[in-house]
């Protein structure tokens, strides 16, 4: 879902035009990209740490709960950003 959030809104800014600028140059716009390509990073990072830790024999249910969770809520965050740029 981040993933897909993050295609469609970099796309979209960079397409339309408001005030005969595209509004992927608007300051505000800027950093809602950033903030969801940041989640997108942290996210993929821990996922990937859990699930190494999860193939060595590693990690609790209380790591893998965690990661869900954490992927879950920054996925919402960057789906109403989302909407908001679109």
């Amino acid at each position: 879902i981040l993933q897909a959030c993050c295609d469609i809104a970099f796309e979209y800014a960079h397409t339309r035009k408001q005030f005969g600028t595209r509004i992927a140059e608007f300051q505000l716009i800027q950093g809602k990209i950033a903030d969801m390509y940041t989640r997108l990073s942290a996210c993929r990072s821990y996922l990937y740490s859990v699930a190494r830790a999860c193939d060595a024999g590693h990690t609790s249910s209380k790591d893998c709960a965690a990661v869900i969770l954490y992927c879950a809520e920054n996925a919402t965050k960057a789906a109403l950003d989302t909407i908001q740029i679109l």
